[in-house]
């Protein structure tokens, strides 16, 4: 749910080194559409990128939206879907390759 005009999120992935990134989603409505935009850091909060990768709406339903990547985004397109307690994020590369990123709520 949108609070003061936008929906924030921070991801970080984990694994047995301990955390390898960490991700910062933000989407804002603008010029009447959403635009997400997202910089991931590795360890040490080294930029991935110089700047964030910035997406617009492309769909929207009742337990899906979809993003599709502006010029230099990271990713072509991004779809995030929720099925109950489950929540996975649909990515296409630029190369049309894809993969699907299926997510937990920290405990």
């Amino acid at each position: 749910m949108p609070k003061a005009g936008s929906i924030q999120s921070l991801v970080r992935q984990t694994g047995p080194n301990g955390t390898g990134m960490v991700e910062l989603i933000v989407i804002e409505e603008e010029e009447g559409t959403l635009r997400l935009r997202l910089q991931q850091w590795d360890p040490g909060l080294k930029p991935r990128t110089p700047g964030p990768s910035v997406m617009t709406l492309e769909e929207m339903g009742e337990n899906t939206v979809a993003f599709r990547g502006e010029e230099g985004a990271m990713f072509a397109k991004l779809r995030y879907t929720r099925d109950g307690d489950n929540f996975t994020i649909g990515i296409t590369n630029h190369n049309g390759s894809q993969f699907n990123l299926p997510l937990k709520a920290a405990p």
